[in-house]
């Protein structure tokens, strides 16, 4: 129950958002991040979640990977459609 609190989509974003604010350069954190954003699977996402969840990789400097840029693709998919 508390795993699914902590990983819900604005935790996940605003953690993400939060570090990437203070130029937080750790990368298995982002990596964790993006995995918990793909387990999630479009799960309580909307448009501001995934905003921000890639203006704190991009800020932190975070060299998302291709397995990543698939992620971010997929959850933003529906908002554009």
């Amino acid at each position: 129950m508390c795993c699914d609190l902590f990983f819900a989509a604005q935790n996940v974003s605003n953690a993400a958002w939060a570090f990437g604010s203070l130029g937080v350069q750790h990368p298995a954190m982002f990596d964790a991040l993006a995995s918990a954003a793909k387990a999630a699977k479009l799960e309580g996402y909307n448009s501001q979640n995934i905003t921000d969840l890639a203006w704190g990789f991009a800020n932190a400097g975070h060299q998302v990977r291709p397995e990543g840029t698939r992620v971010l693709q997929t959850l933003s998919q529906p908002l554009v459609n």
